[in-house]
């Protein structure tokens, strides 16, 4: 029994690889998003698990193709795990609420989403060896200009009205 069990488990995630490896080739084979997408869904992955492998593999798209998943009909739970993955891959939260939504996805969903995901990923930001964590350096105030209109201590007097 634990023999079938193991098997199974490894065909599984072989299984699992193979999907990995094709949506890869897809990607590197210069294929559209949407195209990278449908061939995905036509092996057997669900939206999500389409993305997830595409964000893996090409995080700088992401926004091409959260856009993409939502064309082929991600649900809202889905439309919201798509977004939510991109703006953690790193994508702009603004461009790919702007991207979601001209696709068709529930403005409400993806604001959600968006602002979900946003603290995450700049949380991510710093994490890398190479960089550093940055400080908000206080505005000094701007300085006063005079015009020196009235400026010679002549009371207060008005030059002209005008």
């Amino acid at each position: 029994m634990k023999k079938s069990a193991l098997g199974v488990a490894l065909g599984a995630s072989l299984l699992s690889a193979v999907a990995m490896a094709d949506v890869k080739q897809y990607i590197d084979a210069g294929y559209s998003m949407d195209q990278v997408i449908a061939l995905a869904q036509s092996e057997g992955l669900s939206t999500e698990e389409a993305v997830e492998q595409a964000l893996a593999v090409a995080p700088e798209k992401a926004a091409d193709i959260a856009v993409a998943a939502i064309k082929a009909g991600a649900n809202p739970a889905s439309a919201e795990v798509v977004v939510t993955a991109a703006v953690t891959a790193g994508a702009n939260p603004e461009a790919i609420a702007a991207a979601a939504i001209a696709a068709g996805a529930d403005a409400t969903v993806v604001t959600a989403a968006t602002a979900a995901a946003a603290p995450a990923a700049s949380a991510l930001a710093g994490t890398g060896a190479a960089s550093t964590p940055t400080a908000s350096t206080p505005i000094p105030p701007a300085p006063v200009v005079s015009s020196g209109a009235g400026a010679g201590g002549g009371g207060g007097t008005v030059a002209s009205d005008n």
